[in-house]
């Protein structure tokens, strides 16, 4: 029980004489009872689900996704700043959002399962997503690595591995900007061949150029080797009975006959008692006929036609005289641009002979 002091004429004092005593009342009785309060509004998933299929567009086109809620989507005002997801078709940047559909267009992320014109079914989710994150560091180069002689090297969207393959050796590595590498192990070619080589280091011991590496494409038995003013070149051996010439600069195998030279008249000449006769080389050019006169023994004269018509100025001469006892000499004593006239001008009595005679002209 409590003691109230009246303020007025109670007092604590040892000689005060007056004190009040207040004793409370009972309970009342209780209030009546508050009405109740209203209930609250049901909330938003945080996540749509398509109502109808939809067509996925091209890159950074807008289409209308509809959806049975769009609570969760930022408002319009913020634009382009809200990226979702949708089941099997991928990330798309939020543009707009209505009652029923969100507005946006595909971003086409690199692991994103969607592709153009794609139809998207109903009771697909839609749900936030993030930004892409920066492309991922280059592995370990031990995981690249897999296999004696590789190489890494980079394409136009990151690293890859060239391996030497099979049948390597001898092989060179060059430059190729037609291919994703950029790089190629390829045979050495004539036509890869430039600049200078400095013999003085580039020799073996024998002082030997090491060309065996100079391959090409189909190297055959009498190929020649040219530089054409840019880079080594290969020249196929000629047929048989052509000679070498040079046209515009570079060397070519020519026939004979339409060569400046008129090459190889030949024949095989054979003078007895029984007279002589003629016989035309197998590779004889510009050859059409031979004859001989005898003047006397052992004097006589060759003279040989030619089948087309050759310059009279060019050098000729007879090579290659066998006499069966004493030698002969011969002289040019005339000739025409169709024919050309030999005769002995030497000879002590041969009374047998084998000629092997070749004229250029």
């Amino acid at each position: 029980m409590s003691v109230n002091l009246n303020n007025s004429t109670d007092c604590c004092n040892t000689d005060c004489t007056n004190t009040t005593v207040n004793v409370p009342g009972p309970q009342g009785d209780a209030g009546a009872a508050g009405t109740n309060g209203t209930n609250g509004t049901n909330g938003y998933n945080g996540y749509s689900v398509t109502d109808a299929a939809f067509t996925i567009p091209s890159a950074n086109t807008n289409t209308n996704i509809p959806v049975d809620q769009t609570g969760w989507i930022a408002a319009t005002p913020t634009a382009d700043t809200q990226i979702i997801f949708i089941g099997n078709a991928g990330h798309f940047l939020v543009s707009g959002k209505g009652t029923g559909h969100i507005t946006g267009k595909p971003l086409f992320y690199t692991t994103d399962p969607g592709t153009v014109g794609q139809v998207i079914p109903a009771g697909t989710v839609v749900s936030p997503a993030g930004l892409q994150g920066p492309a991922g560091a280059t592995g370990d180069a031990s995981t690249l690595l897999t296999a004696k002689g590789d190489l890494i090297t980079r394409t136009s969207t990151g690293a890859t591995t060239i391996g030497v393959g099979a049948a390597t050796d001898g092989k060179a590595l060059f430059a190729n900007s037609a291919l994703n590498t950029g790089l190629e192990w390829k045979d050495i070619n004539f036509t890869d061949v430039s600049g200078k080589i400095n013999l003085g280091t580039q020799t073996d011991t024998n002082t030997k150029l090491p060309l065996d590496r100079l391959t090409g494409p189909s190297d055959a038995e009498g190929d020649l080797a040219y530089h054409n003013g840019t880079s080594w070149a290969r020249l196929p051996h000629g047929s048989n009975g052509q000679i070498l010439t040079v046209s515009g600069g570079v060397p070519t195998w020519a026939t004979a006959s339409s060569s400046g030279l008129t090459a190889a008249v030949r024949a095989t000449l054979t003078y007895d008692f029984s007279g002589v006769s003629v016989t035309a080389d197998s590779e004889a050019v510009n050859f059409s006929s031979a004859s001989v006169t005898v003047n006397g023994s052992p004097a006589f004269t060759i003279t040989v036609d030619f089948s087309s018509s050759a310059s009279p100025t060019l050098p000729a001469f007879i090579q290659d005289v066998t006499v069966g006892y004493d030698p002969f000499t011969f002289q040019v004593i005339s000739r025409s641009s169709t024919q050309i006239v030999f005769a002995t001008t030497a000879g002590t009595g041969a009374r047998d002979a084998d000629i092997s005679l070749v004229i250029f002209n």
